[in-house]
This record gives structure tokens, sequence and C-alpha cells, in this order.
């Protein structure tokens, strides 16, 4: 109890003044202690601060990554209806893609959701991966999911029209 009193300076000097006076050499003992306890509980302190901002970090990126793939799955479900809407439903060509863009306003509303004509260009052949000029819902997921860096500016602008 005495050296709880001491190492919170709770009236510490009614306890050690005494003992110093006895003994001189014991002060460098207190000094000593006050100054490791006074550390202990600064680390302590610290410790659970990062460790609350770690956890707190860890929730905000579970929780991002829900609201992502929440997010995507929307998006794919409007794909899915573009790819209805203007191909046979499993497989868009470019072309298609085209002509539908230029000439229904429901395509191009679609579209403006998710990013510029000229990205969805650009990124047509990277997402087409056999290369025969037909895009798949598949292909579009994969690809989406593995360019994710090219992919992101049209996921942002999603994100911005939506929410």
């Amino acid at each position: 109890l005495t050296l709880l009193q001491i190492s919170t300076l709770d009236s510490w000097a009614m306890v050690v003044r005494p003992l110093v006076f006895k003994r001189p050499l014991l002060m460098f003992y207190f000094l000593a202690f006050i100054g490791m306890s006074a550390i202990a509980v600064m680390n302590l302190v610290t410790a659970i601060i990062v460790e609350t901002s770690i956890g707190a970090a860890k929730n905000d990126r579970e929780a991002e990554n829900q609201f992502q793939a929440v997010v995507l799955q929307k998006m794919f479900e409007e794909i899915k209806e573009l790819m209805h809407v203007v191909g046979d439903g499993n497989e868009i060509t470019k072309a298609q893609l085209m002509d539908a863009y230029e000439q229904n306003e429901d395509v191009q509303g679609i579209l403006d959701h998710f990013c510029d004509i000229q990205d969805v260009l650009q990124l047509w052949d990277v997402f087409d991966e056999d290369g025969d000029g037909n895009l798949t819902m598949t292909e579009f997921q994969q690809g989406f999911v593995a360019y994710q860096a090219d992919a992101t500016r049209c996921l942002s602008k999603y994100l911005c029209k939506h929410f």
C-alpha cells in the first residue's frame, strides 16, 4: 500500500521524509521507483490507446470490405441487366454495346452510373480474357476483381452517384 501511495504521489512526502532523514541514500531508491512507476503507467496508457486504435482500424476495414461487397453485387446485377438489354443475356459484343449506347437512353443511364464510355472501352480488352471480342458476365466479374486498380475509377464514380 505504501509503494502504491508513492507511485501515485498521494502524500508520498509523509512516508518518504522520515525514512530519508534516517538514511539519505534511500532518496535514490524512491526517486528511481517513482520514475519507473511513472514510465510503467505511461506505457500502459499508451498500450491501451494503441490497442484500441488497432481494433477500430480492423473494424473499419471489415465494414468497408462488407460495404464494397454489397456495392459490387449491386453493380454486377446492373451489368447483368445491361447484358439482357443489349445482348442475349450471357454475353455482349463491343459493337452491340456502342450501338446500344448511342441509340438507347436506358443503356446510357446504366453505363453512366459506372464510368464514362471511354473507360468502358479501355477496360473491354483487358476484361475480354479469351480475346473473342465478346464479354461474358463471368469475364466482366473476374476482370473487375483482377484489375481493380483500373476499375477503381468506375467503382468510385458508381459510389458517388448512388450514395
